[in-house]
């Protein structure tokens, strides 16, 4: 019951809670199933697959896609959206992937587990083939000079070991999901952390085709009450150009 009320919250009535929880199949997921994940392209892509891999109360899955640009050289992409790490007293993990754990460490257990589905997923897809991963991967490095926490650190470095961030080697490290965003700390809780846990990653590069990176989408340009303004999402975008070969 549990599992069917919490996903449910953001979007459906009491009414429809009860009705749904007790008579449809499935209604443990949030949004209908639905994840927002996409591949957006100025070039057309071929070779388009979801893969759902698994996931408790929102369903998780890998787009990945392969395309040919102008210059006749062909990429892979891969997105992608991994579970985040929920506090264990508001939302307790229910799932069936947490090696046997409910709290915190359950919902790490099935991050780590995505995160091994997909380097298997891209070794075993791109052939070899220039790859860029990407997504909110609700992993990350801690950047104490930044102000940035780590989180999950242990599946960032699974990441790492498999794939190589996009990012020139002068980047200065800044958060994604920041507690200056009003969006995201919309009280301004003193107790709230900054994290940067969206990322681009590359296999199959050379060592020197990032040729720049910047956070992206990070201004406040949204009106809100009165003359206010918010940025776009509770998370800033990151951008990197890539030379593909």
């Amino acid at each position: 019951c549990y599992a069917c009320i919490i996903p449910q919250l953001p979007t459906a009535t009491f009414g429809e809670i009860r009705s749904s929880c007790a008579t449809v199949p499935n209604q443990d997921l949030a949004f209908g199933g639905q994840n927002g994940v996409m591949i957006l392209s100025r070039h057309p892509l071929k070779n388009t697959e979801n893969w759902v891999i698994p996931g408790t109360w929102n369903r998780r899955s890998i787009l990945s896609a392969s395309v040919e640009l102008p210059s006749g050289a062909e990429l892979d992409v891969y997105c992608n959206h991994l579970t985040p790490i929920f506090d264990d007293f508001v939302f307790p993990y229910t799932g069936q992937y947490g090696d046997g754990m409910t709290g915190a460490l359950g919902w790490q257990a099935e991050q780590e587990l995505q995160a091994e589905k997909l380097v298997a997923y891209v070794n075993t897809t791109n052939g070899d083939r220039p790859s860029v991963i990407l997504g909110d991967f609700n992993t990350g490095l801690a950047f104490p000079a930044q102000g940035i926490v780590g989180e999950v650190e242990e599946t960032f470095d699974l990441l790492a070991a498999a794939f190589t961030p996009a990012y020139t080697s002068d980047y200065a490290p800044l958060c994604t999901f920041c507690s200056t965003n009003p969006v995201t700390n919309p009280d301004d809780d003193p107790e709230a952390t900054s994290v940067w846990i969206d990322h681009i990653l590359l296999q199959n590069f050379p060592a020197d085709s990032v040729l720049s990176t910047a956070r992206i989408f990070d201004d406040a340009v949204v009106p809100v009450e009165g003359d206010m303004l918010v940025p776009l999402s509770d998370h800033f975008g990151m951008r990197s150009v890539i030379v593909v070969p």
